[in-house]
Order: structure tokens, then sequence, then C-alpha cells
């Protein structure tokens, strides 16, 4: 499926640090499957806290402290649910921005002029789920966006964004 990432969703919080000469072109949150293990865990201590439950035979204690360590888990899920909806990774035309945190807002950014090299990789879970990591490499740092959404379609927008096509002639 190609699908190309939106850039009409992004919340205020975004916009609010972008320059005002810059020109948002990808604007997506990282792939749901950032909550796989989360949602995982959540599911295992549940079915862990019916059986020992139901096997503790009416210590109350026991039973307690089971649902109360499930409940712990059942607030990581949805901390990692909130942190996602609340994470943005944007591409301007000079710039990339990693936008995250609810509260506080924080944003890492890396001019696009200061990329050297860009790669894309993908797991065998991230070829089924549809995501992949995206590297930007530049002299002083590496930058890694991982569960990228649209890897492809992301890494092809990308690249034309840091390596714009020269084949144009100048008007004589």
């Amino acid at each position: 499926m190609n699908r190309t990432p939106s850039t009409e969703s992004a919340p205020q919080s975004v916009s609010r640090f972008l320059l005002p000469h810059e020109r948002r072109v990808i604007t997506v949150r990282r792939h749901p499957a950032v909550l796989i293990r989360p949602a995982a865990t959540t599911i295992g201590g549940l079915m862990v806290a019916v059986l020992i439950t139901q096997a503790s035979q009416g210590d109350q204690a026991l039973a307690a402290i089971v649902w109360l360590l499930w409940l712990i888990l059942l607030f990581r899920l949805m901390m990692a649910f909130t942190n996602w909806t609340s994470e943005y990774f944007v591409s301007t035309d000079q710039r990339l921005l990693l936008v995250s945190g609810l509260f506080s807002r924080n944003t890492e950014s890396l001019a696009l002029a200061r990329v050297n090299d860009m790669s894309l990789r993908r797991s065998p879970s991230g070829n089924l789920l549809g995501y992949g990591t995206l590297v930007f490499e530049s002299t002083d740092l590496d930058a890694v966006i991982e569960y990228a959404p649209y890897p492809e379609q992301l890494y092809l927008e990308i690249s034309n964004l840091l390596f714009p096509d020269r084949t144009e002639q100048p008007d004589d």
C-alpha cells in the first residue's frame, strides 16, 4: 500500500516549533507497533492475575497484591499510549524534528544541511507490520527514528529533501 504521510493533521503543539519560513513536509506519529510490548505484558499480567487469584483459594492478601501489580502494568500501558499520541516526527524543508512530551514538550532537531547520509532498516517484524528505523548520520551525531510508519515513503520523501534532483538546467 503506497500511502503518503499526512501534512495536514499536525497539532498546534507541533506548529509552534516551526520557524516562520519553514514549510512542513511530513508529520507522523510513530507506528502503533510501539504499543505491542506494553499491551502484551498487560494482557499476560491479566491472565497471570486471574490464574493466581483462582489458585489462591480465598487468600485476599495475595489476590490484592497480584491485582495491584496488574494495575501497575495497566498504568504503564496507558502511559505508553499517552506518550505515543503526543509524539510526532516532523520533517520540514530545512529541519528534522522529534516533538514529544505531554506535559512538558521536548523538541530535538537536526538541520537537513548537516545530514550526510540516511539509511532505512527493517526488521522481520517491521516488514510484517509496516514500520522501520530511519538513521540520519551527520559529522557529529546520529539521529535514529524507530517505529517509523510508511518507512519507504518517508525514506523517499526525506531523501528528496536531502538530495534534491540536480538535473534541472539553469536558464541561459
